[in-house]
């Protein structure tokens, strides 16, 4: 989980086939043209999230803030006590590594807006509790109410919440792969929200899915399911995934049974991954199949990425 812990718009996107072959990769995929959409119409913070959704395609952020505008915009919603914009400030602040005034400032502003209700805030909260005092228990009890407050904005249809209910509620400081003991939570939020057009929500529970042992064969196309609305909306982590999954020959670990070795398909959704991300991080996210020589060459023939 993200450390600013940034609130995630609602997406809407097509259903896809299973199987379905990568194409050429989409300028602005649909969700991130609604977050565009939402943002003309919506106020800052709906600027910010839409901004947020380019960042993560590596994709020109389509509203330019200036830095003062922003922090004088924020400021005056901090003021008048919004506890998102508070949040926004105390995050900034906190993570001025090197002042620890303005650390200190940043923490105190967090505890604020978490004690004013607001579930990210507490989540956050919870996380600084525990990296400052370590103190686990106090940790906790921020992050159940964090996930008390998610899931109630969830059960009232909130798909942003859905979201970030499945990522909290597996572990204990909210990090992206849930604890066991909360796996069918997670997978629950993040099935709900993933079936609502959430982009995340479908990346990440392919990935569970795609990780989790003892899975049956459906089980398993679910996983390939969603990896695959996330890969063909744009999704860089669900691309370079599904790329694994061809570049697995017999014999070597295998995830998703179904799937054949098949070196052309890898590369087409890794080229696709690259055109997002570029060649060097990519071929970091699979420098493990490169050490231990199962990285597949790429394929005469295929059209330059």
């Amino acid at each position: 989980m993200s450390n600013q812990l940034e609130s995630v718009l609602v997406l809407v996107i097509s259903s896809m086939a299973f199987c379905q072959s990568p194409s050429p990769g989409e300028s602005k995929p649909p969700y991130l043209q609604k977050a565009i959409e939402k943002g003309a119409k919506g106020d800052i913070f709906d600027r910010l999230k839409a901004n947020d959704h380019a960042q993560k395609l590596r994709l020109p952020e389509p509203f330019q803030m200036g830095e003062k505008a922003l922090m004088k915009e924020m400021g005056t919603l901090a003021k008048a006590g919004d506890p998102r914009a508070i949040l926004f400030l105390g995050s900034r602040d906190y993570h001025q590594l090197t002042d620890p005034v303005m650390k200190i400032r940043g923490e105190e502003l967090i505890r604020r807006a978490a004690n004013l209700g607001y579930a990210e805030a507490q989540a956050k909260w919870s996380e600084v509790v525990l990296l400052k005092q370590q103190d686990a228990k106090e940790s906790q009890h921020w992050h159940t109410k964090a996930v008390e407050g998610f899931e109630s904005r969830a059960g009232q249809g909130d798909v942003e919440a859905m979201y970030l209910a499945g990522m909290w509620s597996g572990g204990r400081t909210g990090d992206s792969q849930p604890s066991i003991q909360g796996t069918h939570t997670t997978e629950y939020w993040l099935r709900m929200a993933a079936e609502r057009g959430h982009i995340p929500a479908a990346a990440a529970l392919g990935s569970l899915l795609t990780d989790s042992t003892r899975r049956t064969e459906d089980e398993q196309r679910e996983a390939w399911k969603w990896l695959q609305v996330a890969g063909n909306a744009g999704d860089p982590s669900s691309l370079v995934r599904i790329g694994r999954e061809y570049a697995t020959k017999d014999g070597q670990r295998v995830l998703l049974t179904f799937i054949h070795y098949d070196p052309t398909m890898a590369w087409q959704w890794w080229d696709r991954a690259i055109v997002r991300i570029g060649k060097q991080e990519v071929m970091e996210l699979l420098e493990d199949l490169q050490e231990s020589g199962q990285l597949p060459p790429r394929p005469n023939g295929l059209p330059p990425f």
